[in-house]
């Protein structure tokens, strides 16, 4: 066979550091760059939505400019946070019935052969 399938805590423990992670290790890499590029958007996007105003503010105060002070939109951060978390929720969640169509498919496999 020369295919070795870790236990489910390996993968689960990938995908805690980082959601997809575990899928792309059992080889199921079209639903692991899914979960990977979904949850690096939305993390992206919340950082990015919390901190343009910031550094603008910043920026302004720095140079000294009297102008009004923006607010981090904090509904859209939440919204991508929220997408985030779902991501890796769903990727933890999905760990162990990939497992078993895993072992499944590796033990059609050893049977053809």
């Amino acid at each position: 066979m020369g295919k070795k399938l870790h236990s489910a805590l390996f993968y689960f423990v990938l995908n805690l550091i980082i959601p997809g992670l575990g899928q792309l290790a059992l080889g199921f890499y079209i639903r692991g760059c899914v979960l990977l590029a979904g949850s690096l958007i939305c993390c992206t996007l919340s950082t990015d939505k919390l901190l343009t105003p910031i550094m603008d503010n910043l920026q302004m105060a720095l140079d000294g400019g009297g102008g009004t002070l923006e607010t981090p939109d904090l509904h859209v951060v939440l919204l991508y946070g929220i997408g985030f978390i779902l991501f890796w929720c769903w990727s933890l969640f999905e760990i162990p019935f990939l497992m078993r169509k895993k072992r499944a498919l590796l033990e059609q496999e050893g049977k053809s052969a």
